[in-house]
C-alpha cells in the first residue's frame, strides 16, 4: 500500500465552475463520503460530478476543539484520505472537491458560519501604527470581559501608538487620544470591554530590522511590498551604494516605492513614487550621493496573489532566466518554490534541485498537460507538521527532445528515431553546481551544506539526478531517481552503473529509485525498464548503504503517477521516512 498525498488549495480554477457543474450534472451518489467534526464523523455522501470528481458543501462549527475531516470510501473506514485528518477553519463553510483517481482534495472556503457557537456577540479590534491602522481582531479571554492581542512595534511609523475599535468601523474606539508606547518592542495588549481600560505589558525588546542599531547613515525601503513600513537597505562595503531585494506580490496597485532617510519620511526619493512591474522580484540599488535608484528585475513571481487564470500554482514560485555558460550561454528558465512560511520566518532552508522544472508546479507549463503538484503537496506536509519547509529549484529541460537527451545523459549513444545523441550531461551537471547553486545560495536563505541538499528527477531526469549527484558528491547527499530510464539499449546504461560503482563510499548518500510495472516508452518494454532499475539498484548498493529501490505495481510513466508518490519520496529523502 503506497500512501497518496492529497492536494489542497484555496484558489482552484475549476471551483469557479463548480456551481454550474452541480446544476447540470445528474444527482448521483457513489462510493465516497465525508466524515468529520461537522457531521459527528457520520458518513455524508458526496455528489458524483463525473470523471471521478465528487463534491460536498459542508459547514464546520465548533463541534470539537479542531475542525477536521477525511474522505471515506464505502463509509466503512477501510479506505480513507488523507492519512491524517485534514484540518480546516472552524466557523467556516467549505466546498470540498475530491478526485477519486488522484485522491486529490481541493478546498474552497466560501463563507463564514455565524450561528450557534459561532455567533458573534462582541468583537474588538486592534488598530495602530504596527498594522497600518488596519483592523486586527482581538481574542476574547474566556470568563472575563477582556480581549487580548500580542503586537510587535518595529518603527512602522514615527510614533508607536494604537486604538481599540469596536466592530472595526471606527464608530466606537478607545482611548480618545491614541495610546502611545515605547517603540521597538512586543507587547501583550489587554482591553477591558466594560471599563474601557487598556493594559500594555512589554514582552521583549526588538533589535532587528528597522530597530537594529543605527549606522552612520541609514536608508530604508518603503513601498507597496512592505505596506509602506521601513525596511533597512544594506550598505555595500564603505561605498555610497545601498541595496535590498524586494518581492512585489500584488500587495497594492500599482507596485511602487520610495527610499526614505532614517525612516521618518523627512527626506525621501524620488519625489514621485518609483514604479515597477508587479508580481516580480527586484534588486533595488540606491546611491546616497547622487540619489539615483536602480531596480533590476530578478524574477517573475507566480502563485498566491500573483496567480492568473492560466496558473495552477499554490504558494510563491519565482521564475528566473538563468544563463548556462557551460552550454553556449543559452538561457534557461528556473522555477524556485519558496517554503510556505518563507516570508514570515528568518530560517534558512534545505534545497531540493529537480529536473524538468516546468512539470512540477503548473499544469499549463507542463509538457504533457499534467503536473507533479509539488507545491500543493509540500504545503500540505507543512500544514500537517510533517516537514518544516524546503526550497525546490526546478530546472526547465531543453526545448526539444534531441537537446533534452543530450543534456540528460553522460555518454554518447544512438536514439532509435532521433539518431546520434552527443551527450552533454557533464556540462549540464557543471551548470547546476558551478552556476545555479551559487546563484540560489546568494539570493535565497539556504542551508548550503551537502547534508541539506538533494537532487531529483523522473525518467531521463532520474538518470541525470544520479549522474549529477554522484559526480558532485561533495555538494549532494540525497538522490531521488523516479521512474528511472537508464537502459543498456539504447542509451548504454551500463556506463552509468560503472560510474556509480566507482563513487566515494566515504561520502554517504541516501538514494531512492523506483519504476512502475506499467511504464510505456516507444523504444522499450515495461519488463526491460524494471530489469534496468534492478541493475541500477545493485550498482548503487556497492558504494552506498542507504539505498531504497521500489517496483510499483501498475504505476505508469507520467506526472500523475509521480505526484502520487512525491510526498513520500520527499519525506524519505529529508526526514528518513521508511518506505
Amino acid at each position: 500500500m503506497f500512501r497518496i498525498i492529497t492536494k489542497i488549495t484555496q484558489s482552484w480554477p475549476a471551483m469557479a465552475l463548480l456551481g454550474l457543474l452541480t446544476l447540470l450534472a445528474p444527482t448521483a451518489y457513489a462510493d465516497w463520503f465525508v466524515r468529520g467534526t461537522a457531521n459527528a464523523w457520520q458518513p455524508q455522501p458526496m455528489t458524483d460530478l463525473g470523471n471521478g470528481q465528487y463534491h460536498l458543501n459542508l459547514n464546520f462549527h465548533k463541534e470539537e476543539a479542531i475542525a477536521r475531516f477525511k474522505i471515506d470510501r464505502f463509509a466503512d473506514w477501510s479506505e480513507s484520505y488523507p492519512s491524517q485528518d485534514l484540518q480546516v477553519d472552524a466557523c467556516s463553510e467549505y466546498n470540498i472537491l475530491f478526485n477519486a483517481n488522484s485522491k486529490a482534495i481541493v478546498l474552497e472556503k466560501v463563507g463564514v458560519v455565524t450561528d450557534g457557537e459561532c455567533s458573534i456577540t462582541d468583537a474588538w479590534f486592534y488598530r495602530g501604527s504596527s498594522n497600518a491602522w488596519a483592523a486586527t481582531v482581538m481574542s476574547a479571554i474566556p470568563g472575563t470581559n477582556n480581549f487580548t492581542l500580542n503586537v510587535a512595534f518595529e518603527k512602522q511609523e514615527a510614533d508607536a501608538r494604537f486604538k481599540i475599535d469596536h466592530f472595526s468601523d471606527w464608530t466606537e474606539s478607545y482611548p480618545a487620544l491614541d495610546f502611545r508606547i515605547e517603540d521597538c518592542a512586543e507587547y501583550e495588549i489587554v482591553f477591558d470591554s466594560v471599563l474601557k481600560t487598556i493594559v500594555a505589558t512589554k514582552l521583549r525588546d526588538i533589535l532587528t530590522g528597522a530597530c537594529s542599531e543605527p549606522g552612520d547613515d541609514d536608508w530604508f525601503f518603503r513601498g507597496t511590498a512592505n505596506n509602506w513600513q521601513s525596511t533597512r537597505l544594506t550598505q555595500i562595503g564603505a561605498t555610497d551604494h545601498y541595496e535590498l531585494t524586494v518581492a512585489f506580490k500584488n500587495q497594492a496597485s500599482p507596485a511602487r516605492f520610495k527610499i526614505d532617510h532614517f525612516g521618518d519620511w523627512l527626506d525621501t526619493y524620488p519625489a514621485l513614487d518609483f514604479t515597477v512591474d508587479d508580481c516580480a522580484e527586484y534588486r533595488i540599488r540606491f546611491n546616497r550621493n547622487t540619489k539615483i535608484i536602480e531596480a533590476d528585475k530578478l524574477a517573475t513571481i507566480v502563485g498566491d496573489a500573483c496567480n492568473g487564470p492560466e496558473n495552477t500554482v499554490l504558494g510563491d514560485v519565482r521564475i528566473l532566466d538563468v544563463r548556462m555558460p557551460q552550454l553556449g550561454n543559452i538561457s534557461r528558465k528556473v522555477r524556485v518554490l519558496l517554503p510556505t512560511d518563507y516570508d514570515v520566518s528568518e530560517r534558512d532552508y534545505p534545497v531540493l534541485y529537480m529536473h524538468d522544472g516546468h512539470n512540477l508546479f503548473d499544469k499549463n507549463t507542463s509538457a504533457f498537460g499534467n503536473e507533479w503538484y509539488a507545491d500543493e503537496i509540500l504545503d500540505l506536509l507543512y500544514s500537517t507538521g510533517e516537514h518544516e519547509g524546503v526550497i525546490v529549484v526546478g530546472i526547465d529541460s531543453a526545448p526539444n527532445a534531441q537537446q533534452r537527451y543530450q543534456e540528460y545523459t553522460g555518454w554518447d549513444w544512438t536514439h532509435p528515431s532521433l539518431g546520434f545523441i552527443d551527450a552533454k550531461g557533464a556540462q549540464h551537471a557543471a551548470f547546476v553546481v558551478d552556476s545555479l547553486m551559487p546563484l540560489i545560495n546568494s539570493r535565497y536563505r539556504t542551508l548550503t551544506d551537502r547534508d541539506n541538499t538533494g537532487i531529483a528527477g523522473s525518467s531521463m531526469g532520474a538518470y541525470m539526478a544520479i549522474y549529477t549527484g554522484v559526480r558532485y558528491q561533495t555538494h549532494f547527499s540525497k538522490i531521488a531517481a523516479v521512474s528511472l530510464v537508464a537502459l543498456d539499449n539504447p542509451m548504454n546504461g551500463y556506463e552509468l552503473r560503472d560510474y556509480v560503482r566507482a563513487a566515494d563510499p566515504s561520502l554517504p548518500m541516501r538514494v531512492y529509485t523506483d519504476i512502475g510495472t506499467d511504464e510505456q516508452l516507444s523504444y522499450t518494454t515495461p519488463e526491460l525498464l524494471v530489469q534496468s532499475n534492478t541493475k541500477m539498484c545493485g550498482a548503487l548498493q556497492v558504494p552506498f548503504s542507504e539505498v531504497t529501490c521500489r517496483t510499483i505495481e501498475g504505476a505508469q510513466h507520467n506526472e500523475a503517477a509521480w505526484a502520487a508518490r512525491f510526498g513520500d519520496i520527499y519525506l524519505h529523502l529529508f526526514t528518513g521516512l521508511d518506505l
